[in-house]
């Protein structure tokens, strides 16, 4: 099992650390004043009093601007420290340029370097491009030097982490990390920008930078055992395979096994009583980072093994098994469902459960990463599918609209950890990863399988679709070339037919070992280009070319499914092995009755094809007696890709995080009564992709709500009676959908969804809510808009929320607060009548009122509802307080209650 985790490095605080290098790209922003005192770009030394001159040859300066104000520059192509040219481009906007010193010849305050910088103000970025391949696949550093003569904390983001200058004030001269100097290391990324402090009054300061190689740190190649489950007494052997290591240790029990490694590889058994985690470390010298890396040896029964077949573009339609069932239950058979011959998804259903309405994002990557983290891509943030170099995808654009500045453009976060191979590893499953991964691009932390916790990785990389399916063009060449299966270069085979191949080979091989698997069958089957698989060409002979060669590929993705299935057979473990199919996003061609395709929040973008089943179904088998799953059942609810991790998580005795969005789907498997996962939910897809504008949809049950951000206007659909959403019912309940778009809002907000931004001004554009002044969905006497202000569907401070009608839960509307002048945020200023005697009997009543209010006082003697009559009418209020003297009444007398109500 190989398991990379993330180094933790320990940086130097002097610069004198960094040594020199070609590969060291050095920048220094300088206002225009300070031209005669700036750092010199192509001789050496350095300026007098630069703070670096004896260590650095060469720096490439920037003119940061006038004095206070805004920039933006570049694109400035950098010049290594050797004076060599690179293709490395930096460009950005600043929103504040400052000298602490403008004299050329004063340096009293700063030095050099020091005296110029660059800002953050609001939403602007330094960027950085062209990363040379070398440090992309060594890594390499990225050094920022902050100082802007005040007393400020400062955050840096670089690649989703973010680091911190608490700056003292003026530059002391000393550079020291965390108080003017903060350290990125263990970048691999092809591009990256760096942002600040979001606000215009805190700003972040970059005075320079530097780029540089990181030095051959230790690593772990493979920590493997022979067995994870054991019966206690057994015997382990563990296996590691260290690089860059002069110590290594394993623990417990083991110790310094430094001296069982030879040539970075060594080995040692042991008996196993009990569950135990196993952890290396591997170090070089003192003051470096340490490597590390754990496994998990079990004693005891192992869990089921799981296979998740995913297939790329299938539409819920493109398929010989209907998933389109009227209100009699039956099926509806589509030209579609006749046109495709898919036996062993026959098969599959027959012995599972179909979800008919099972959903995914419009595109792939957030879908697959939404499958790794449990994550929706509002929470997760890779909202569209990753290019090859980490460039937005192009036509991003719409009219007014630009994606989020901040979308992982390159892929899952660095920080994400909580994958499901890797949780599943540290349960004891071996992990496997065949085909198509596409979680991330060149040079980021996601590009191959193996980094977020996959130990085998065959055919997966950063790319989306591959060149050619054909042998005999060794899967194509160039940047969509399908890496990792040289064996099959120049044969006669279609790519599908050698993946599955492939994954044959490491489940036998997982089986062998009498290890579980996780088995991810990633097929780059369906999406294009569309290459006829000649095997099936002659069942489709009456259709065109493109649709003979859509319909061969539909084909043997499914001649996938059941050869996997019969090898699971042969090995005797298909009762043992649960399978789910599922596709990425919706289909890429005829998706009839669903409305449009791919890339959009229409039925057809994102409601896919969802099977989950036994293998080979047997109910005296103890998994499937744990775990049944009726025959041929279905499942009307909504689910969604990422209700895939806590389930599978769930029945391989592992545990995840709380915060993830997927929920778990054993309930509807076992046939359990009721809803067993929420049906309100948002599908978050903030980028525009013809002729789909940045949207979001959210999911009521039967009622879908589609906002759009370049209008900021919704469609409703109820999808149950209009599954092709051909009638557009927004005009006609405009309270339900006010009611949807607050709940999107919430919902986005909560999740800490990114939106589209305004091209002139990167503003982001987050939902609004719909034009309804008069409307009161919680009927407390105030319009909603009047209580959401600023219209964004939130409760923000200060206002009441339109969403419940006693917003301080003192039992009095919002409306009537307002009207009675209490305040409805305080429970403590509520409308209370108060009584006090005034001398002898005679009490006073009086309440909390404001000009303009009308009052009724009405009384009893027996306090029920037929019993009162009015006193006095139209009592109008005053500032304040307003009183009213009840009549004196006799000791002994009859009592009398009354009431003070405000019309």
């Amino acid at each position: 099992m190989n398991l990379f985790v993330k180094n933790i490095f320990v940086f130097v605080t002097a610069l004198a650390a960094l040594t020199a290098g070609a590969q060291e790209f050095n920048l220094s922003f300088q206002y225009t004043a300070t031209s005669s005192a700036q750092f010199n770009p192509t001789n050496a030394p350095l300026a007098q009093g630069a703070v670096v001159d004896t260590l650095v040859s060469r720096w490439n300066t920037i003119d940061a601007g006038g004095q206070s104000t805004a920039r933006t520059f570049g694109p400035v192509a950098l010049v290594s420290s050797d004076g060599t040219s690179s293709n490395i481009i930096v460009s950005g906007t600043a929103g504040y340029c400052w000298a602490n010193d403008i004299s050329p010849t004063n340096h009293t305050k700063d030095w050099v370097m020091m005296d110029s910088w660059f800002g953050f103000k609001d939403t602007e970025a330094l960027n950085v491009t062209g990363i040379p391949e070398s440090l992309q696949t060594n890594g390499y550093k990225v050094v920022i030097y902050g100082d802007c003569g005040v007393s400020r904390t400062m955050n840096y983001t670089l690649g989703g982490i973010t680091n911190t200058i608490k700056n003292t004030g003026t530059f002391s001269g000393s550079l020291v990390t965390g108080s003017n100097t903060v350290i990125f290391s263990g970048l691999h990324l092809a591009a990256f920008s760096i942002t600040g402090n979001q606000t215009s009054s805190v700003r972040s300061a970059i005075n320079g930078l530097r780029i540089l190689p990181d030095p051959p740190y230790p690593k772990i190649v493979s920590f493997t055992v022979n067995h994870r489950y054991l019966t206690p007494g057994d015997t382990a052997t563990l296996c590691w395979q260290v690089e860059n290591a002069n110590t290594v240790v394993i623990e417990p029990t083991l110790g310094d096994v430094t001296l069982l490694t030879t040539n970075g590889a060594g080995s040692c058994t042991l008996p196993i009583t009990t569950n135990t985690v196993f952890t290396i470390t591997a170090k070089r010298e003192e003051d470096d980072p340490l490597a590390s890396a754990t496994l998990t040896v079990r004693t005891g029964s192992p869990p089921p093994n799981l296979l998740v077949f995913l297939v790329d573009d299938m539409g819920w339609q493109d398929t010989s098994v209907p998933f389109n069932y009227n209100a009699a239950g039956n099926a509806v058979i589509s030209a579609m469902n006749q046109r495709y011959r898919t036996p062993s998804m026959e098969r599959l259903a027959a012995s599972g459960i179909q979800f008919t309405a099972a959903y995914a994002n419009p595109v792939c990557s957030p879908t697959r990463v939404g499958i790794m983290t449990g994550k929706s891509s509002a929470r997760h943030h890779v909202t569209n599918w990753t290019t090859v170099n980490g460039a937005e995808p192009g036509g991003s654009n719409s009219t007014d609209l630009k994606p989020p500045s901040n979308w992982l453009r390159t892929g899952m976060a660095s920080a994400e950890t909580n994958t499901l191979p890797h949780l599943l590893a540290q349960t004891g499953y071996r992990t496997i990863h065949v085909g198509k991964a596409h979680f991330g691009s060149i040079g980021s932390y996601a590009r191959y399988p193996q980094n977020i916790g996959f130990d085998v990785n065959i055919a997966g990389s950063e790319i989306g679709n591959p060149a050619s399916y054909y042998g005999t063009n060794d899967f194509g060449t160039g940047s969509n070339h399908v890496p990792g299966l040289e064996a099959y270069h120049g044969q006669d085979i279609f790519l599908t037919e050698a993946l599955t191949l492939e994954m044959n080979k490491q489940i036998e091989s997982a089986v062998t070992n009498d290890v579980p698997f996780f088995a991810y069958m990633a097929h780059y089957a369906v999406h294009t280009p569309w290459d006829q698989d000649e095997r099936f060409a002659a069942n489709y002979s009456k259709l065109t070319a493109p649709q003979r060669a859509f319909a061969t590929l539909i084909e043997g993705m499914d001649k996938s499914l059941g050869d996997i299935l019969n090898k699971l057979e042969t090995l005797g473990v298909a009762e043992n092995t649960l399978v789910v199919f599922i596709s990425d996003n919706g289909g890429d061609n005829i998706n009839t009755p669903l409305r449009s395709k791919k890339g959009t929040l229409y039925e057809g973008g994102v409601r896919v094809p969802m099977i989950w089943s036994w293998a080979k179904t047997n109910s005296a088998n103890s998994f499937q007696a744990a775990l049944p799953i009726a025959s041929g059942s279905r499942q009307t609810d909504s689910v969604l890709a990422w209700d895939i991790y806590p389930t599978l998580l769930g029945l391989a005795g592992a545990t995840g995080p709380a915060s993830i969005d997927g929920q778990d789907l054993s309930g509807y498997l076992r046939g359990t009564p009721g809803f067993h996962r929420a049906q309100q939910f948002a599908i978050h897809y903030p980028h525009y992709r013809t002729p789909q504008d940045p949207g979001s949809l959210w999911r009521d049950g039967d009622w879908k709500l589609i906002y759009n951000y370049q209008t900021g206007t919704g469609e409703l659909y109820n999808v149950a009676s209009d599954l092709s959403e051909t009638n557009n019912l927004a005009a006609s309940q405009p309270e339900r959908v006010m009611a949807m778009s607050r709940a999107l809002a919430r919902d986005l907000n909560r999740l800490g969804a990114l939106f589209p931004q305004w091209i002139t001004n990167n503003v982001s554009v987050p939902p609004v809510m719909p034009n309804l002044p008069l409307l009161d969905l919680d009927n407390d006497g105030l319009p909603d808009l009047q209580e959401d202000v600023n219209a964004n569907g939130l409760w923000d401070d200060g206002e009441t929320d339109p969403g419940l009608s006693d917003t301080d839960g003192d039992h009095t509307h919002d409306g009537a607060e307002i009207r009675t002048g209490t305040d409805p945020l305080n429970s403590a200023s509520n409308f209370i009548v108060s009584r006090s005697t005034s001398g002898g009997l005679a009490e006073r009543l009086f309440w909390p009122s404001k000009v303009g209010a009308s009052y009724r006082i009405e009384k009893s003697s027996s306090l029920t509802p037929v019993s009162w009559e009015v006193v006095i009418d139209n009592v109008p209020g005053v500032s304040g307080q307003t009183f009213f003297d009840p009549p004196i009444h006799q000791s002994g007398g009859a009592v009398q209650f009354y009431r003070v109500m405000l019309k």
